[in-house]
């Protein structure tokens, strides 16, 4: 099983994200030859990627979740600044930052890190950067460094703001349209 943990979007920000999307349209129109968009029914804001799981540790890892997620606390996030990874130079990823309760959203993707480290592939080891995926650029050229540069100067016009109470365990089915997300596991807020 191809699985992920993370936290939904409502819909007043998957709104707010296709904007930023099309102002990134906007400011450089052949930026689509280059960029694939995630779709709207992808945004999500991850905070551990397993790769893949064997079906049979599906209940471990469910408990170990539960222990990770036991002290969680509703999140008010919000959206923040736009960016690239790793640059704007060389951007290969464009993405929009977050504020709010940063730091207990970085205590909780640590925590379930540290509780489901013997799941699926080995957690990331840099520093959390909490984001959430607008597109990824397909190649390097003139036309990346120039959307790269033009991306980190985007505002969000009216930042949208939400109230994170629920992780998701998460399967991913790739198919030729995308992928396609089934909810395998909640775990919400003790509040």
């Amino acid at each position: 099983m191809r699985l992920f943990v993370a936290i939904r979007l409502p819909t007043q920000v998957v709104a707010a994200l296709g904007d930023l999307q099309q102002q990134m349209r906007s400011l450089a129109p052949e930026a689509d030859r280059i960029v694939r968009w995630t779709k709207p029914g992808q945004l999500h804001l991850t905070l551990r990627f397993f790769g893949n799981v064997e079906e049979q540790e599906l209940d471990s890892l469910r408990v170990r979740m539960d222990l990770a997620t036991a002290n969680f606390q509703p999140l008010n996030l919000q959206l923040g600044q736009c960016g690239c990874f790793p640059s704007s130079i060389h951007p290969r990823i464009l993405w929009v930052g977050l504020q709010g309760d940063i730091e207990a959203l970085s205590a909780l993707h640590d925590l379930i890190g540290i509780q489901t480290a013997d799941f699926g592939q080995a957690p990331e080891d840099r520093k959390f950067q909490p984001h959430l995926t607008l597109g990824r650029l397909r190649s390097a050229s003139k036309v990346s460094k120039n959307l790269g540069k033009k991306c980190e100067k985007i505002n969000v016009a009216q930042p949208a703001s939400w109230t994170a109470n629920e992780v998701q365990l998460i399967q991913s089915h790739l198919s030729a349209e995308g992928a396609l997300y089934q909810v395998i596991a909640q775990f919400k807020s003790r509040v």
